[in-house]
């Protein structure tokens, strides 16, 4: 939509202010957080809420994040940021494969596409980021494979190129990756 990187970090900021340390936001919430025309909103309520309940707020993030109009890069940085537990800009691949099965859930409830296991972007995470980021393969070479993907933070926002490149193309064709329509409400 006509949201830009910026409006994805307000989001995350004005969450930190009413954020009761649980991850979820109830409807009233989502209104006060997500600046959309009421049908937007009931859509996102509709497809995302738990139980008619509750958002888990790295959802709504990633949503806000994945249907704006920042660049790849800006949603990457984002994102890792959002998945990043130790909050210190460094993430471990397990956080990484985290955000890639949330990124995939979110176009799976959007589409109706095959559905996505945890397990098996994990899989092919751990096989592939010792040939994407350097420092995970020295990691990984270090205290072992299994070890490095749980728990070594070794992937910072400045390997953002190197894990964005084998997914480039692929993005670049996907509506999401190309300015709203003139007429997009704010």
């Amino acid at each position: 939509g006509a949201y830009l990187a910026q409006d994805c970090w307000a989001v995350q900021r004005r969450y930190r202010q009413i954020d009761d340390g649980d991850g979820y936001i109830n409807y009233e919430q989502l209104e006060r957080l997500v600046c959309a025309e009421e049908h937007s909103l009931l859509f996102l309520w509709d497809l995302f809420s738990q139980q008619n309940e509750l958002i888990d707020m790295k959802e709504l993030l990633s949503v806000v994040c994945l249907f704006s109009s920042a660049r790849l890069e800006e949603k990457g940085k984002f994102l890792l940021s959002v998945f990043d537990a130790s909050r210190c800009s460094v993430n471990t691949g397990e956080e990484v494969a985290g955000l890639c099965t949330m990124l995939l859930v979110i176009l799976w409830r959007c589409t109706g596409g095959p559905a996505v296991r945890v397990r098996d972007i994990s899989k092919a995470l751990r096989r592939d980021l010792p040939e994407i980021v350097p420092a995970y393969k020295e990691a990984a070479d270090l205290v072992g494979a299994s070890k490095a993907f749980t728990s070594e933070r070794v992937i910072h926002q400045s390997d953002m190129e190197l894990l964005l490149a084998p997914i480039r193309s692929a993005y670049e064709r996907l509506s999401v990756a190309r300015a709203p329509p003139g007429d997009s409400p704010p």
